[in-house]
């Protein structure tokens, strides 16, 4: 009825929303009705109970088994989405399963919440509404045992990624937002620990860009930086490619803490090992193609921006 294990890939964004999508379905299908709705040898039971969709009101057919979605799914979902209103909307659905499912619950991770703040912010421009979704559904991973998900490695750090260019890209000035932020930000943060050092260079970046004095979270006081390297000239390709994946999150981070005036020699030591990876491997940069994004975008709004300047009228102060 239901598998921990996925192996088929999902080679389009559609083919992913396909397999999320029946997920989803599984997930929100009552406990009790699953053994006669996905087990093949109850199908009869089923149609002779007539029990009718809630939605489309038509009778309930025999469903498929259920297979647990590689993360890599919701990846593909994410990045594929065509506008930000998609990204919300799709989160926003959630907000009515029960913390009981835990089946979903344990699904989602911190990479996939990055993916979701990435994409809104660089390839649509907007970071407000999917960070305000994304803290209202935080509780119910918290009742669900999900504490990974809201860690400070990545959760935290990416939201401080995303407002340091949102900011700059859109000039934000506004100090008392960075410090009510700052406070809620920490606030949802399940997993206490930061393992590289990051956190502190990203809130100094966030003070120095907005001339504000930034409090660090507890568990980012008192860490030192510790970032890896790797020899790039004797490494295989394929050791060079795990490498490369699984350190591209504190590449991002310190590529936006340098941009942004961190001086930190380790830092710049770690970008330059890692830049010399993607060169050996061919690679496109990932913080590179994201700034692209987010110039793209604002390319493609200029001609809506001149255009309401143009039509808008300025009324005297009396």
């Amino acid at each position: 009825m239901f598998s921990r294990v996925f192996t088929r890939s999902a080679s389009t964004g559609l083919e992913a929303r396909a397999v999320l999508d029946n997920f989803l379905q599984f997930v929100k299908t009552p406990q009790t009705l699953r053994p006669y709705i996905y087990r093949k040898k109850n199908a009869n039971r089923l149609l002779a109970m007539d029990l009718k969709d809630p939605e489309t009101k038509l009778p309930i057919q025999p469903r498929p088994a259920v297979l647990r979605p590689s993360a890599s799914i919701l990846d593909g979902v994410i990045l594929n989405a065509s506008s930000a209103k998609e990204l919300e909307n799709m989160v926003r659905e959630w907000k009515d399963i029960t913390p009981r499912r835990k089946e979903f619950w344990s699904y989602l991770n911190s990479q996939h919440l990055q993916n979701f703040l990435l994409v809104s912010t660089f390839k649509f421009g907007s970071l407000g509404m999917i960070l305000n979704v994304l803290y209202q559904i935080q509780p119910q991973l918290v009742k669900a045992g999900q504490l990974e998900a809201y860690n400070g490695d990545v959760w935290y750090n990416s939201v401080l990624m995303c407002q340091l260019h949102r900011n700059e890209f859109q000039n934000v000035q506004d100090s008392e937002m960075v410090t009510r932020g700052l406070r809620k930000l920490s606030s949802t943060v399940t997993l206490r620990e930061d393992t590289t050092g990051l956190t502190k260079e990203l809130v100094r970046a966030l003070g120095r860009q907005q001339n504000v004095h930034t409090k660090l979270p507890n568990f980012a006081k008192n860490v030192e930086i510790n970032l890896p390297s790797i020899d790039v000239a004797t490494t295989s390709p394929s050791k060079l490619s795990a490498f490369l994946t699984k350190n591209a999150s504190p590449y991002l981070f310190s590529r936006t803490a340098l941009h942004f005036g961190s001086t930190e020699a380790k830092l710049q030591q770690f970008v330059d090992n890692y830049k010399a990876a993607l060169a050996q491997n061919s690679a496109s940069d990932i913080y590179d193609n994201y700034v692209s994004q987010y110039k793209a975008f604002l390319k493609q709004e200029e001609p809506k921006a001149k255009t309401e300047e143009g039509t808008n009228t300025t009324t005297p102060v009396e």
